[in-house]
C-alpha cells in the first residue's frame, strides 16, 4: 500500500492543504501521523478524497458526504435479512418520494466504489423497490415513473471505458433501476480527469452538470 505526504495528495487531488487539514478535523478522512508529526496518507484516504471530488461536482454538501461515508456498513451480512438502520430507511422512504433519482460516482476499475454497491444493495430492497416473485419488475416494477441520471467520472477517455468494460460502471446502476420500473436513465460523463492535455476546466464540467439539471427539471414538469 502506498503512502502520501500531504504536499503528494494535494497535488493527487487540487486539495489545498488548507482544505486536507479540515477534511481531517471533521472525520472525513483520518491519516496517519509518524512519530514526528508529520500526516502520511492512504490510497484509501485517495480514494475517499477523489469520492468528495465527484460528489462537489454534484454540488453535495459536505454534511451529506460524511453521512454516506461513515454511517453505512455496505456489506449485508444476513442478506436481506440484515438489521437496516434509521438512516437507511430514513433514506428508502425518500427514494419511494422522489421523481428523480440521481447517482453520481467515480469509475474504479471499469465498475462502481464499494460503498455505492452497498448503497444500492440496502435500499433497492426486495419486495419494495422490485419483486420477481410477484412480477412486480420493468414496466411492472414499483418505482415506474420516475426518471433517474446517472453521472460517472473516469480518469482516461470514455471511449476506451466503452471499449474495455462496455460501460460496465454505469449498465451496473442501470439495472436495478429498471429492475424497479425507472426505465427513463439518462447518464451524464466526465471524462479525462487524469489526462492534463484533454482535462477541462471545473467550471466546464460544472456547466455541464448545470445543463443536464436542467434537462431533468423540464423533464419533470412536462
Amino acid at each position: 500500500m502506498s503512502e502520501y505526504t500531504i504536499s503528494e495528495i494535494a497535488a493527487l487531488t487540487d486539495f489545498s492543504k488548507h482544505t486536507l487539514r479540515y477534511y481531517e478535523k471533521v472525520g472525513v478522512i483520518q491519516p496517519k501521523k509518524k512519530e514526528n508529526g508529520y500526516r502520511v496518507y492512504s490510497d484509501f484516504d485517495l480514494e475517499i478524497l477523489k469520492y468528495i471530488t465527484v460528489m462537489k461536482f454534484a454540488d453535495f454538501s459536505l454534511d451529506d458526504i460524511s453521512f454516506v461515508l461513515e454511517t453505512m456498513n455496505p456489506d449485508l451480512p444476513d442478506g436481506y435479512h440484515s438489521e437496516q438502520t434509521d438512516e437507511i430507511l430514513q433514506i428508502r422512504e425518500l427514494l419511494v418520494q422522489a421523481d428523480l433519482i440521481v447517482f453520481a460516482f467515480p469509475v474504479w476499475w471499469a465498475n462502481m466504489p464499494a460503498k455505492l454497491k452497498g448503497f444500492i444493495d440496502h435500499t433497492f430492497w426486495v419486495k419494495e423497490s422490485y419483486s420477481f416473485q410477484d412480477g412486480q419488475v420493468f414496466f411492472k416494477g414499483p418505482w415506474r415513473g420516475k426518471r433517474a441520471r446517472v453521472i460517472y467520472t473516469i480518469g482516461g477517455f470514455e471511449f476506451l471505458h466503452w471499449l474495455i468494460s462496455r460501460k460496465s460502471a454505469y449498465r451496473a446502476v442501470r439495472y436495478p433501476l429498471w429492475t424497479s420500473g425507472v426505465l427513463r436513465v439518462k447518464k451524464t460523463v466526465i471524462s479525462c480527469l487524469d489526462v492534463s492535455k484533454f482535462r477541462k476546466s471545473d467550471a466546464a464540467y460544472q456547466k455541464k452538470l448545470a445543463r443536464a439539471a436542467y434537462k431533468d427539471i423540464h423533464a419533470l414538469h412536462m
